[in-house]
């Protein structure tokens, strides 16, 4: 459950079963989450002007037969190819709710400073999705009872994450 607050007074919660609480949609408290942090970005006073902002999109998890608390695992040792993926998972709807909230930060940027901050985004999901083997949960012995189909391994699916951040670094320096 989460509490979602607005100016300071309670808006609703997600995934709450309090009938006197409004139950809100986890799109609305994420794009709330993302407008928040995206003003507070542009609001900074101590930040150089011309800052880049990267905005990562966000990175599945690959639990199959339940989920972390109710014994899910994640016991792929290979990628998967791009026709066994269902492309409209969760996360996909998640990331869409990122790009919308960053595209119309962006508009917003660019009418109101005329662009003097650059946000950009280094797009993980689709990638990531792909990636069920690289999870530590087979590999984590020592974990009784759960499986983390979470964190990413070392190396693995992250190595590509730098070498995105990588090329957005080079286009933003060209």
């Amino acid at each position: 459950m989460a509490v979602v607050l607005g100016g300071g007074n309670l808006l609703g919660c997600v995934y709450c079963s309090d009938p006197n609480v409004t139950d809100l949609a986890l799109g609305f408290s994420l794009r709330m989450s993302y407008r928040a942090v995206l003003n507070y970005i542009n609001e900074c006073k101590d930040c150089k002007e011309g800052i880049v902002t990267i905005i990562r999109t966000f990175a599945p998890s690959h639990f199959e037969n339940g989920f972390w608390n109710n014994g899910g695992s994640c016991n792929r040792t290979r990628p998967l190819p791009e026709l066994n993926i269902s492309w409209g998972s969760r996360f996909l709807e998640l990331r869409s709710f990122q790009m919308e909230e960053i595209e119309r930060f962006r508009r917003y940027v660019m009418r109101k400073k005329g662009g003097k901050q650059r946000f950009e985004v280094m797009d993980v999901t689709r990638a990531t999705q792909m990636r069920p083997d690289g999870h530590p949960g087979l590999y984590l012995n020592w974990t009784k009872g759960y499986s983390d189909c979470l964190h990413w391994c070392l190396p693995g699916p992250i190595d590509a994450w730098n070498d995105f951040l990588l090329a957005i670094l080079r286009k933003e320096m060209i």
